[in-house]
């Protein structure tokens, strides 16, 4: 008969297509809807209660709150010290559901960090205000600071909207730059899905802290020949590492575009830069990232070596021509490797001060 324990330990739903799993200290009703469901009690007993941690052994303090429009807006002001911007279109969806009555508190907690700024639930809070209705919500104190990193329930927290809030400048930029350069240094610049999670991504740029001088380098050629930043941000960063004093001249001569006689590798590469600004005028497309960095690079391995060049595009496809390796003044390849894992030259300065000075 329906929900009857019967003398083997099982549990038959019945057609109601519900069963009860029996737990140690509580019974917890799961719905299966269309069909019936059996299941053996043994089985869904011990292996699926994870244990209890005291909250005294977490540092946590949890508590479920009707928080007012009014607190919301107070908590906001004062304690959203450092948080990426607000997104109104999520602020938006989620005053929908509060004034609907579809709020659900189990899925939407504000939490604070251990010294009482809040680290998730700045959109929720905001659509308290927004909609100007009470809501309960479960509060969670004293969660450490790198909680940042990990995803709240609310709208999904990037690289960018991370560096933000660790007071970056140009965060988006920089995400992406990282996000490249990264790949690039993991042997994965082919891999436009490769995944690099928050804390990759932090921990990448503590170890290559040029990058950020590289993206603001970067910016010359991306206003100038409409390269991605991303790119040349990348670029600049390994180059400088291998060679820094080369690297002024490569720079500010593919910037200037003046003096370079046929042949010369840096025409060639700002020849082909000018087609694919030509591409995205008329057809709203051009090559995707790697092209770019491909064309960076057999640029920079026939001009560091002294070798003339003609046309520098990758052709990847039919020919099977393999991505190119970055090479320095001795033809031998650029280790990629981590900037705080290479040597300190005694000239390792960047391109900044040639880049404003020529």
């Amino acid at each position: 008969m329906p929900g009857h324990n019967n003398a083997d330990g099982w549990i038959n739903s019945g057609q109601k297509s519900q069963l009860f799993w029996r737990f140690p200290d509580r019974d917890t009703l799961a719905t299966h809807g269309g069909r019936c469901m059996t299941y053996p009690v043994k089985k869904l007993h011990s292996p699926l209660v994870p244990r209890i941690v005291p909250l005294e052994e977490s540092g946590l303090r949890v508590t479920v709150e009707e928080v007012t429009p009014e607190i919301a807006s107070y908590w906001l002001e004062h304690f959203n010290l450092k948080n990426r911007n607000i997104i109104p279109g999520q602020v938006q969806r989620l005053s929908s559901d509060i004034s609907r009555g579809r709020w659900v508190a189990s899925v939407n907690c504000i939490v604070f960090d251990d010294v009482g700024t809040i680290v998730n639930g700045q959109h929720s809070l905001s659509a308290c205000v927004h909609a100007g209705i009470p809501i309960q919500v479960i509060v969670i104190r004293g969660a450490p600071g790198e909680s940042r990193l990990v995803e709240g329930t609310g709208a999904k927290k990037t690289l960018g909207d991370y560096l933000q809030m660790q007071g970056e400048s140009r965060s988006t930029a920089l995400a992406g730059a990282v996000m490249f350069g990264s790949r690039w240094s993991g042997g994965r610049i082919l891999w436009s899905t490769a995944i690099l999670t928050k804390q990759d991504g932090a921990e990448w740029l503590e170890r290559n802290p040029g990058i950020r001088t590289a993206l603001k380098d970067a910016a010359v050629w991306t206003k100038s020949l409409r390269v991605p930043e991303s790119v040349g941000a990348a670029f600049i960063h390994r180059a400088r590492l291998a060679e820094p004093k080369a690297l002024k001249t490569f720079y500010m001569s593919l910037a200037n575009g003046s003096s370079l006689a046929e042949g010369n590798p840096i025409l060639a590469l700002r020849n082909w830069l000018i087609v694919q600004q030509g591409m995205r005028k008329r057809r709203g497309v051009r090559a995707p990232a790697p092209w770019f960095l491909a064309a960076f690079i057999k640029a920079w391995n026939s001009w560091i070596l002294g070798q003339s060049r003609i046309t520098v595009a990758w052709r990847r496809g039919n020919v099977g021509e393999s991505f190119p390796v970055m090479l320095d003044s001795e033809a031998n390849a650029v280790e990629m490797i981590d900037e705080v894992d290479m040597e300190k030259s005694d000239d390792g300065c960047g391109v900044s001060e040639g880049a404003t000075t020529g």
